[in-house]
């Protein structure tokens, strides 16, 4: 049963914790605004837009804010906790560093299924929908840059129409103008008449032109041109790969798909796809279980006034980790090695790095009188390891 001392850790690190991933969602989504807003070329369905994608956005970004929102939740707590002799005075009481983070660790194993909730089934899920959805934004910005008269890059295609009518079936074109990127050369296309739409359920638009000419530009060799009276190709806009089946891509796949899912090495998400994508999830998770013991240790190390050292060296341990758990990831998708060495190493060596911590404040915390030469008895300080 938690005590009034437990509720009222618990409270403060809740709240701080709050206060965190509030401030990091705010700056993890203000800086994709600005390029959201770009992708969208029509400025009366831009604040629409751009909306969704950042509520689809927000288990993807909460996956991040989350744990390290917590571990500075603990870590400021506990520091305050020190700071204000408040630590002293329940360690006079009995309240060790062990009784304090026990109801931490409970709270701990919430956050772990939290955080599991996220990474397995809703971020899947809303990553499918943000790019289904950047998709349609990328066409209808496609569409409405055609209509400006601009000259529209999409893919690996450049093109210019001189005139352009809306119609039921798309865009009516007229003095087309088109530019192909080729591994060998370029293409030039030139066309009387087109329109630009979507044509018997395709997944991308089509553009179609009449009456035109095709120039082919080699890097080596001669030009040569042909003459022709229908010409049409899709054109690829930024997002069209999310318009298919949830699940070509392994970090759209919930836990239970990942677990589940056959695969080999010629597959699509292969084998070590699926096998870097299941086991990054799972370290992520258990790694919300061992912040409470390394926070904690941090907060007691150094002086009183010392706040800014532990709030640096427990954001280094946090970039550091997470940079080499993404190094690992990157490894074992490429398959040059294997995903329990490239996550599971570095996640126990933080745990074990952890456990000294916590191991060394429980023996060295203890409480110790210290008399100075002619002086009255001092009160109860408390030594911890330091760095």
């Amino acid at each position: 049963m938690l005590t009034i001392i437990d509720r009222y850790l618990l409270r403060q690190i809740v709240t701080s914790s709050l206060v965190m991933t509030g401030i990091a969602l705010a700056i993890l989504l203000l800086d994709r605004v600005l390029h959201l807003f770009g992708l969208v070329a029509n400025p009366n369905k831009a604040f629409s837009y751009v909306g969704q994608m950042l509520v689809l956005m927000l288990p993807h970004f909460l996956s991040i804010a989350l744990p390290a929102a917590f571990f500075f939740g603990i870590l400021l707590t506990f520091r305050r906790l020190k700071r204000d002799s408040e630590f002293v005075i329940l360690a006079g009481v009995g309240r060790s560093l062990g009784r304090l983070l026990a109801p931490v660790m409970g709270l701990a194993l919430l956050m772990a299924v939290l955080t599991a909730l996220i990474v397995g089934w809703l971020s899947p899920h809303a990553r499918y929908g943000y790019r289904a959805l950047k998709r349609q934004v990328a066409e209808a910005s496609l569409t409405a840059a055609v209509r400006e008269g601009t000259f529209i890059h999409a893919g690996d295609i450049t093109f210019f129409a001189e005139h352009s009518t809306p119609a039921p079936d798309g865009l009516r074109l007229g003095k087309v103008f088109v530019y192909q990127d080729q591994p060998d050369g370029a293409t030039v296309v030139t066309g009387e008449h087109g329109r630009l739409g979507q044509v018997d359920g395709s997944e991308s638009p089509l553009l179609i032109l009449q009456q035109g000419e095709r120039a082919e530009l080699p890097t080596t060799g001669r030009p040569s041109s042909v003459t022709f009276s229908n010409l049409s190709w899709p054109v690829v806009t930024e997002g069209d790969s999310s318009d298919r089946p949830r699940g070509r891509d392994q970090r759209e796949l919930t836990l239970p798909e990942l677990w589940a899912r056959p695969a080999s090495a010629s597959s699509e998400p292969s084998a070590a796809e699926i096998a870097a994508e299941l086991q990054s999830r799972l370290v992520l998770i258990a790694s919300v279980t061992i912040l409470p013991l390394l926070a904690a240790p941090l907060a007691l190390i150094g002086g009183p006034r010392s706040q800014r050292s532990s709030l640096a060296l427990g954001l280094l341990i946090l970039v550091v980790y997470y940079e080499t758990l993404n190094f690992g990831e990157a490894l074992a998708k490429r398959e040059l090695l294997e995903a329990w060495i490239g996550l599971w190493l570095p996640f126990v060596a933080l745990a074990a790095g952890a456990g000294w911590l916590f191991l060394g404040s429980l023996v060295n915390g203890r409480p110790r009188r210290r008399r100075a030469a002619g002086a009255a008895p001092a009160t109860r300080t408390l030594a911890w390891p330091r760095c």
